[in-house]
């Protein structure tokens, strides 16, 4: 049997070891058995080979050259050119080094695959990409010291690379899904049978619900969202630094028996697998349309995840239906609190934004300071927790909001007295994407009345009146920047900062 043939048995061996996740001390053991053979194997020193005597490196040991590839279909295809070093007899030259026996190829710092050397000026190599995120590749070339004169010993040289490829694409935030196109399909959404949208039926209609089938035991129905990618800004590959995460959702629950056993089970998956985070349960009968708010950021914030809303139990006959709607992921940045009045009129103070959630991560957050604003003007950045009013500006309405690294969230308004007799309920706003870079969707829970776009300059380039509670603006041909949105309901106005970003 041939020294080649060998050496690739012994490659292979590692290589399934390899493959059964044993990474640890896979390229530890792929040295230790090439010293033992090496060493005990003459046949290996004695091989014939067709490279030039004075090609053996033996002092320096050249890494494999020009590390790229490309990718495809979920698959990156990588490729390297074969080692040369220099040969120095009363001339430069180059050759590939006649004991170069192998390659190590390094995955985000671990040893994903041992390569035995054919003979080929380039190696291929494919690699699955199961997970949306940035892989790192890096190779280095495995050489045999025997004919340097140390039998049983292997050397390795420096890494080729790294070089970087992201896998399949992930849906940036933030993310709403109202099922109003009346089918699972434009947002990627897979769903077992049971699970169908409802056109008859929601809050409002449509619906996700999922539909009970007679004595089903211990049955598992779920639909799972594609991708979210919690990990970088739209548009571009900056972390998310500030803030925290969360799920919205609505749920209902047609009841027969209040058994306890059936649940609808919230889960979400990362790189590392499925972690259930919330549930609800038929305990205490059917349920009525329920909002539910969670903060998502210890499993979501630095991930690519997918969410899934999951009915189980014991016995299906126990319900009719589980219904979600209105689902909704976004970040969010604390605000400034307990904007008021510290000398009427003339001052007013507010107190620092909450902490955000810590994160596995443990990223670094910087609060910058403070915007503070009059009437959709911007009156000043500071990083105190108070302003000196100007009294020729009148009364209000004022507002601060937060400035951190990459967000920043209004808080409440503060308002003169001659403007109101007392503090109106702000509706609820959600504007998404932010930053944006096409549409810009707006809802409200109460009905809108006109919404206008100004730069920070404070010029209105954008206005229209309406009557809705959800309204979609096209941002496309808007250069990039920061635009401060102003949404007037009957009630009151409410102001919130945006970013274009193309």
């Amino acid at each position: 049997m041939s020294c080649n043939l060998l050496l690739q048995i012994f490659v292979l061996i590692i290589y399934k070891a390899n493959k059964m996740e044993c990474r640890c001390w896979t390229k530890l053991l792929v040295i230790i058995i090439l010293l033992v053979f090496l060493s005990g194997n003459t046949i290996c020193q004695n091989i014939e080979v067709p490279f030039k005597a004075d090609s053996i490196a033996c002092d320096t040991f050249p890494p494999p050259r020009n590390l790229d590839g490309l990718t495809f279909d979920n698959t990156v295809l990588l490729w390297w050119e074969v080692p040369l070093s220099e040969v120095t007899d009363n001339k430069t030259d180059s050759a590939i080094p006649q004991n170069l026996i192998a390659y190590f190829l390094i995955k985000d710092g671990e040893l994903l695959d041992s390569i035995p050397f054919t003979g080929d000026d380039t190696s291929y190599y494919y690699d699955n990409l199961s997970y949306p995120t940035a892989h790192d590749y890096s190779v280095s070339a495995l050489y045999d010291l025997s004919p340097c004169g140390y039998p049983g010993e292997v050397a390795e040289s420096e890494y080729a690379g790294p070089v970087t490829f992201y896998g399949f694409g992930a849906i940036i935030m933030s993310f709403m899904e109202d099922w109003n196109t009346g089918s699972f399909d434009p947002n990627l959404w897979l769903h077992d049978t049971n699970w169908i949208v409802d056109g008859q039926y929601g809050n409002p209609l449509p619906t996700a619900a999922y539909i009970s089938t007679w004595n089903d035991t211990n049955y598992r129905q779920g639909i799972t969202s594609y991708w979210l990618d919690c990990r970088h800004h739209p548009g571009t590959f900056d972390p998310y630094i500030d803030g925290d995460f969360y799920l919205e959702f609505d749920s209902e629950l047609h009841n027969l028996y209040p058994t306890g056993t059936e649940f609808l089970k919230i889960e979400i998956q990362d790189s590392i697998g499925w972690q259930t985070i919330y549930e609800l349960s038929n305990a205490n009968g059917a349920t009525p349309w329920i909002s539910h708010k969670l903060n998502i950021t210890e499993w979501v914030k630095g991930w690519a995840v997918r969410i899934a809303f999951s009915a189980e139990g014991e016995n299906s006959a126990n319900i009719l239906s589980w219904f979600v709607d209105n689902i909704y992921v976004y970040r969010k940045c604390n605000p400034p609190r307990d904007l008021q009045w510290v000398v009427f009129d003339e001052v007013m103070a507010w107190r620092p934004p909450l902490p955000h959630t810590t994160d596995h991560h443990d990223t670094p957050r910087e609060l910058q300071g403070y915007n503070v604003m009059y009437d959709d003007s911007l009156l000043s950045f500071t990083t105190d927790t108070f302003h000196i009013l100007d009294q020729s500006l009148g009364y209000g309405p004022y507002l601060v909001w937060a400035e951190y690294e990459d967000c920043g969230p209004a808080s409440d308004y503060i308002y003169g007295p001659q403007q109101i007799e007392e503090i109106k309920t702000l509706p609820e706003i959600r504007i998404f994407p932010n930053p944006c870079d096409q549409l810009l969707t707006i809802r409200s829970s109460a009905s809108m009345q006109e919404v206008s776009l100004m730069n920070l300059e404070g010029k209105n380039i954008f206005s229209k009146e309406i009557e809705s509670k959800r309204f979609v603006i096209n941002v496309s041909h808007y250069p990039a920047g920061i635009y401060y949105l102003r949404i007037q309901t009957m009630a009151s106005a409410v102001s919130r900062k945006i970013i274009i970003r193309h």
